[in-house]
């Protein structure tokens, strides 16, 4: 019964690792996406690189970005559970198909022989199941599915906190910029989704800027100093929106991992005591 639940969690797992895999690459491509979009044009900070469209804030004269380390981890921090879920769902799903394929692979013979001389032959199959490979491996991907968890969590509530901030913060410099008062004022601060206002950013906002000279930046040649660039138009709302659905999905995806590997350390602890 237990090795039958065996088989059966780990073509869940195959789902479940692949589904993760999935999610992952979705969210590294959507933040990375608005984020390389954005860069140059938010990056007006002197001493330190604010390029990231998350935590972006308004200034006196300008609108700029975040912290850069804050889009390097929101993009990079997804890439471990991206190999992650490739490796296992390889691993799972080659258990699942081979032991599948094998299933009815085992025949014997037996022959019984009737008092009036009558022989009959009976063939028999033994189902072959896949192994369990013990509650040590089992203990070690519980670890690495807790781990995995855990920084998807922080990395969703950093994208979710830092998308609203800079909504936040556009929203007001859209509201001051624009000089607009009275009921179209309390639509853009009251009723205009995130959205809306990522959608007034990419309209807004230049899309070239003149090259500013940086402290962090050693420029040896100055004649190849060039302008900041922002690309042709992107949707930065959608894309964020994806970004901070597919980080939240991938967190129940593997605290659903996380729950199965556990059941099987469980399962596996009497397969363990009869090893000693």
């Amino acid at each position: 019964m237990v090795v039958m639940g065996l088989h059966e969690r780990e073509k869940q797992l195959t789902f479940l690792y692949s589904a993760g895999g999935c999610l992952s690459l979705i969210t590294i491509i959507c933040s990375a996406v608005p984020w390389n979009h954005w860069e140059e044009i938010l990056d007006r900070c002197l001493s330190v690189n604010c390029g990231c469209i998350l935590f972006g804030k308004q200034t006196f004269n300008s609108f700029d970005g975040g912290d850069i380390s804050v889009c390097y981890f929101i993009t990079l921090a997804s890439v471990p559970a991206f190999i992650i879920a490739v490796i296992m769902a390889v691993y799972h799903g080659y258990r699942v198909s081979m032991f599948s394929k094998e299933a009815d692979n085992t025949t014997g013979r037996k022959t019984r022989r009737h008092r009036k001389g009558v022989v009959i032959v009976m063939t028999e199959r033994s189902r072959r199941v896949a192994e369990d490979p013990g509650c040590i491996c089992w203990t070690g991907l519980v670890i690495l599915a807790c781990c995995i968890s855990i920084l998807l969590i922080i990395n969703a509530g950093i994208l979710i906190y830092g998308y609203y901030k800079t909504c936040g913060e556009y929203r007001t410099s859209l509201s001051k910029d624009s000089q607009i008062t009275g009921q179209m004022a309390a639509a853009i601060n009251g009723r205009l989704s995130c959205g809306a206002i990522f959608d007034f950013m990419d309209y807004l906002e230049p899309v070239t800027r003149p090259f500013q000279r940086k402290e962090y930046v050693n420029y040896n040649r100055p004649h190849e100093e060039k302008d900041f660039e922002r690309g042709p138009f992107i949707n930065t709302g959608l894309s964020l929106q994806t970004a901070v659905g597919s980080a939240c999905i991938n967190c129940v995806v593997w605290i659903t991992i996380f729950v199965n590997n556990g059941i099987l350390v469980y399962n596996s602890r009497g397969w363990c005591g009869s090893r000693r």
